[in-house]
């Protein structure tokens, strides 16, 4: 099949920067390029993006299609932010009959934060982790931090289902930061 990776763009300086890129990737063959010593699980068959940056920020969306141990699965955001901050405000994957949808925010400006709200619905992870075939469903929320090596972390989870023929609970609530930790449930 058709194999392309092909990056247009258009650059203007005169008043502010600002540019416009679209990305179009399908069946890139990179692992020529990078031989790794086993192939990885999931492997990238499309990816396509638009983004236009001005006034140092810029916004867009994505969309990637994959292949993983359990067969295929998509993802798709729009994309928002600037140079310190990541907006991924409507998040959808799609893996078979499952998906994960909700929002993801990173920063880069002191280290890197994230705040992640996602609600999980049939998601078999099996798709990622060929050990792992099950299905998943409930709310999943992180916020967190690395700075100067320090991990600060909030979690607060409630995903119900089945892993591996057997049934799956992860509830936990924990926040902490370097040495000091709270769990509870």
């Amino acid at each position: 099949g058709e194999q392309r990776l092909e990056l247009v763009g258009r650059l203007d300086w005169r008043e502010s920067l600002a540019a416009d890129a679209t990305l179009d990737w399908k069946d890139f063959p990179w692992l020529r390029l990078y031989p790794l010593a086993e192939p990885p699980p999931v492997t990238l068959k499309t990816f396509k993006a638009e983004v236009h940056y001005q006034d140092q920020r810029y916004l867009g969306n994505f969309s990637a299609a994959a292949s993983g141990p359990a067969g295929d699965f998509t993802l798709a955001s729009p994309v928002s932010g600037d140079l310190v901050q990541l907006n991924l405000p409507s998040l959808q994957l799609r893996a078979g009959q499952g998906q994960a949808e909700g929002r993801v925010t990173l920063r880069f400006d002191n280290g890197v934060a994230w705040d992640t709200a996602l609600q999980l619905s049939e998601l078999n992870p099996a798709y990622w982790v060929a050990e792992l075939p099950g299905s998943l469903a409930g709310p999943l929320r992180s916020q967190g931090s690395v700075r100067d090596e320090r991990l600060a972390l909030g979690v607060d989870l409630d995903v119900k289902g089945r892993l591996r023929g057997q049934p799956a609970l992860f509830q936990a609530r924990a926040e902490g930061e370097g040495q000091r930790w709270t769990l509870g449930n």
